[in-house]
């Protein structure tokens, strides 16, 4: 999955660790383990304590550990004692995979999970599951990778630990989306955040919110649905920010880097490449800052900023020398590794045909030998490398720090700029709006005809609504989103007072919860509501003793859905799906297809119109 430790870095860290040599370890749990396995005669009391030692030198020491899985592999064998089994082929596997010999990994990871299986050991079953999924990821075996992870997904979802249901779903989606199945890793990430939000509070659930919707936008960017993958980005980031997740909040800046890349929106996504290096400089991950940089270099040339371009490619290219350095002498310490497990195991066949001591102690000889010549050369590699690229290093870092606060700068007075002209074109078009308002209602005072009259004072009630939606993002911190709950009441506020006089005194249910709706569904909803309201004033109210209106908007699972009632009569019987009924409610059926969704009516002590719609479409 990307945004997580690069293997190259976390390849470097496991290396350290092996060359350890056995006294850097907890040397007094090791030599106790050994003298009371020099006392113990039965064969699975034997297996129990190799296996101990197993444990105590994973990972430090990957030939001891391998060995003493070996031993207890074959006592167990002998014993029949399954669940050491079970814990020595895992043990086995381990080794294998900490020095990259991914195919013998999987061929004991699979034997541990027969015996797991076996023994109904639910635990080990979906560790097991997860080191597959890991293995076949590394290989690039897509299709079985999948296969494992649904399978650990599905023992998850019984357990019902939301945490972990959670982690092995957002893992299941990466995997579908890698295998092309998009659609599929959507509705499963879609669940997530709805899963989510109903078992975690505070800033517990924001944070997990926040790293599923940034998972949701790779699958967005991967499926061209920049709309989509930037409402994803936008929620992921206001959520990483309310809890101070800096490092959350600097793969998302990366997520937004690719998604305007590839929109081919090349300014936004400068901004957010030069925050992202900015930002993995401050976390100190090299190679978010390497992949970064070099994406920078792209973006500049695509733009044929050729200075900019060129001083990105060299920081990229600086900082790809650094990562190839270490990662040659990571793979160095592996093939030494590699080549000693391959000598114990062909050393410890030979000498099981001797005695059991003299073969422990001429071993124990070897391990330690090599141990302690694997760590020295590590070692010197390490400090040789390290002190050849801080040299390097110092002065292109203080050149990039003089050079990345002009860019803020910059950044800064552009980003400024831009909400200061989105404000003032805002304004423009309610001021426009209220203009053409103003100018049916001239229209309509010198007009005799009163069915005329009628037809331009309804247009200028939907002109209102329009200009009602633009008032509110105009003064709304949101940019392209507004409070619905607020906007209802100022609708039904203006229509209460141009049908109020000469009425009974309308009451007025808003049940609609704080909730931000974009701005294009707000303006078709908002002509929805004006005629519906009209409508009941003109024709609902006139023989109603206590008239009342109740509006309901929520989100139910993948629709948005709107309720509107008044304890009118209601109408006649198939008048609103009438084609050739009034304008008024031909409009709401027709904006409601725009909305891709349906609108029904249903007497209920009154008439209730419901408008569902897809939360995705909008």
């Amino acid at each position: 999955m990307r945004h997580c430790l690069n293997m190259r870095s976390l390849g470097l860290i496991l290396c350290l660790l092996w060359c350890v040599p056995a006294h850097a370890l907890n040397k007094a749990r090791v030599d106790s383990l050994e003298r009371v396995l020099k006392q113990t005669s039965g064969d699975t009391a034997r297996a129990r304590l190799m296996l101990a030692l197993a444990s105590t030198y994973k990972p430090e020491v990957v030939t001891q550990q391998f060995y003493y899985a070996n031993e207890a592999l074959a006592l167990s064998d002998k014993a029949g004692w399954d669940h050491g089994r079970m814990l020595a082929e895992q043990f086995i596997g381990d080794s294998y995979n900490d020095i990259q010999s991914y195919d013998d990994a999987l061929v004991h990871y699979k034997r541990c999970l027969a015996l797991a299986r076996k023994l109904k050991h639910k635990g080990m079953e979906a560790y097991c599951l997860q080191l597959l999924f890991h293995v076949y990821n590394k290989q690039g075996d897509l299709s079985n990778a999948l296969n494992d992870q649904k399978e650990l997904v599905d023992l998850v979802d019984k357990e019902g630990d939301p945490r972990k249901i959670c982690d092995q779903r957002s893992a299941y989606a990466i995997c579908l989306s890698d295998n092309g199945k998009h659609r599929e890793a959507i509705n499963c990430q879609l669940r997530d955040v709805t899963l989510a939000k109903a078992k975690f509070e505070g800033n517990e659930e924001k944070d997990m919110v926040a790293g599923i919707l940034n998972s949701l936008s790779l699958v967005y960017i991967r499926t061209k649905q920049t709309d989509s993958a930037l409402y994803c980005l936008w929620t992921a980031a206001a959520n990483a920010k309310q809890t101070g997740n800096y490092s959350l909040q600097t793969y998302i800046n990366s997520s937004f880097c690719d998604v305007y890349s590839a929109a081919k929106n090349y300014d936004s996504a400068i901004v957010y490449g030069l925050r992202t290096v900015q930002m993995a400089q401050t976390i100190k991950d090299i190679d978010l800052e390497q992949q970064y940089s070099k994406t920078l270099s792209k973006l500049y040339e695509a733009k044929q900023q050729p200075a900019p371009a060129l001083h990105f490619y060299r920081l990229s290219d600086s900082l790809l020398n650094v990562i190839s350095t270490a990662q040659k002498m990571v793979d160095k310490a592996m093939e030494v590794t590699r080549i000693n497990l391959e000598q114990q195991a062909e050393h410890s066949r030979q000498e099981k045909k001797s005695l059991e001591a003299d073969r422990r102690n001429q071993q124990a000889i070897l391990v330690l030998a090599i141990s302690v010549l694997a760590a020295l050369a590590a070692l010197t590699l390490f400090i040789y490398s390290n002190l050849r690229n801080k040299q390097k290093a110092n002065k292109t870092i203080s050149e990039q720090a003089a050079s990345l606060q002009r860019q803020n700068v910059i950044i800064d007075r552009a980003l400024k700029d831009k909400e200061m002209l989105l404000k003032e074109t805002h304004h423009r078009v309610k001021n426009n709006l209220q203009l053409i308002s103003s100018l049916l209602e001239l229209q309509a005072a010198g007009v005799a005809d009163e069915t005329a009259k009628e037809a331009l004072r309804k247009a200028q009630d939907r002109v209102l609504s329009i200009a009602t939606v633009h008032s509110k993002l105009y003064g709304s911190t949101e940019d392209e989103s507004i409070d619905f709950s607020a906007f209802v009441s100022d609708l039904f506020s203006r229509l209460n007072s141009a049908f109020s006089p000469g009425q009974h005194e309308v009451s007025f249910k808003n049940d609609i919860p704080v909730i931000h709706v974009p701005l294009n569904t707000v303006v078709l909803l908002g002509i929805i509501l004006n005629e519906l309201i009209t409508n009941s004033y003109k024709h609902a109210f006139a023989n109603t003793v206590h008239p009342a209106i109740s509006i309901g908007f929520a989100q139910l699972g993948s629709n948005y859905v709107l309720r509107y009632h008044d304890n009118g009569p209601g109408l006649g019987e198939g008048v609103f799906n009438k084609e050739s009924g009034s304008l008024g409610l031909y409009l709401v059926r027709r904006l409601s297809k725009q909305l891709k969704g349906s609108a029904e009516y249903k007497y209920e002590a009154g008439s209730t119109f419901t408008i569902t719609f897809p939360y995705a479409a909008n």
